[in-house]
């Protein structure tokens, strides 16, 4: 065993006298014996999955999550397989549909472009839908995405913004280990890359299920300012940090969202980029007075 290999949807609430050991050693059991007849099936066809169905069982989980949020809880994982990252930068790989991916496979050389379509749901793994411009709809488990392990419903929504376009790296479609569902298992973050407005991938593609409104790209600088500030106040410094940088890639002009932005690393002890931030503060013509002093301070 040298990996994590989770089940992103089994999460039991325990009530009192339950037994955590034993319940923890059946369910673990259950995912080994799996991950070990994982290995030997061979790929198949993804099948298709209707994002309305897929909205709506993420919504469950959602809402059993929370439920769950003041209970003790048992949460599977089973360590089985080796993790995966890409190395290939994003403009040398070509574009994948779900249709096209193969079950149980990485699909090197190639990326998933999709959009998110329901809130994120903090389990073991990150959980959310996607949909890609064909209308097929596919579950997404993140691993090891920066700010979700302690992240509330607000922290996610900033994170990963429903409607937000995405390009997936060499994608790895698999078998979930408890249960019959696929998904798309991501372990590193480098694997997901945000798209923007104008991006060249995005030219000429056209989403069957029609335009959906993109939260990252429809605030403005301002309004995103306003959201990193409600997390600053939060101590939600990782999601603040996020939402300061994306004002700035709306407007680079915004020395407060810099200022602030240069703090929430500070806060998180990331004190590369928030020197970064400062440098770049500091040599901004005309800059005021107080905001230099405030950036020669940090």
């Amino acid at each position: 065993m040298n990996s994590s290999e989770v089940n992103q949807n089994s999460v039991e609430s325990v009530e009192e006298g339950d037994d955590f050991a034993e319940k923890a050693m059946q369910l673990l059991t259950n995912a080994e014996k799996k991950a070990k007849k994982e290995k030997l099936q061979p790929p198949f066809p993804m099948p298709f999955t209707n994002p309305a169905a897929l909205m709506y069982e993420i919504e469950i989980q959602r809402q059993s999550a929370n439920k769950a949020e003041n209970k003790a809880a048992l949460r599977q994982t089973y360590i089985g397989q080796e993790t995966h990252h890409s190395t290939l930068p994003l403009n040398s790989l070509s574009r994948i549909s779900l249709q096209e991916m193969q079950v149980r496979q990485r699909h090197e050389g190639k990326y998933l472009l999709c959009r998110i379509i329901t809130p994120a749901v903090r389990l073991v793994s990150t959980t959310f839908a996607v949909e890609d411009p064909n209308g097929w709809a596919q579950v997404i488990s993140t691993y090891n995405y920066p700010g979700t392990q302690y992240a509330n419903e607000r922290e996610l929504e900033t994170l990963l913004p429903v409607h937000s376009i995405i390009a997936i790296r060499e994608p790895w479609a698999k078998m979930a280990l408890a249960g019959d569902h696929t998904h798309i298992r991501i372990d590193s973050p480098s694997d997901v890359v945000f798209l923007r407005e104008g991006d060249e991938l995005l030219t000429d593609i056209r989403w069957s299920s029609g335009r959906r409104p993109c939260t990252i790209l429809s605030r403005s600088a301002s309004e995103w300012k306003s959201v990193g500030d409600k997390h600053f106040r939060e101590k939600e410094y990782f999601p603040a940090s996020v939402a300061y940088k994306r004002a700035l890639e709306k407007q680079p002009s915004l020395i407060a969202a810099r200022l602030n932005r240069s703090l929430a690393l500070i806060k998180l002890e990331l004190y590369d980029p928030a020197l970064g931030e400062l440098r770049a503060v500091l040599d901004t013509t005309g800059l005021p007075t107080n905001d230099k002093q405030k950036a020669l301070y940090r």
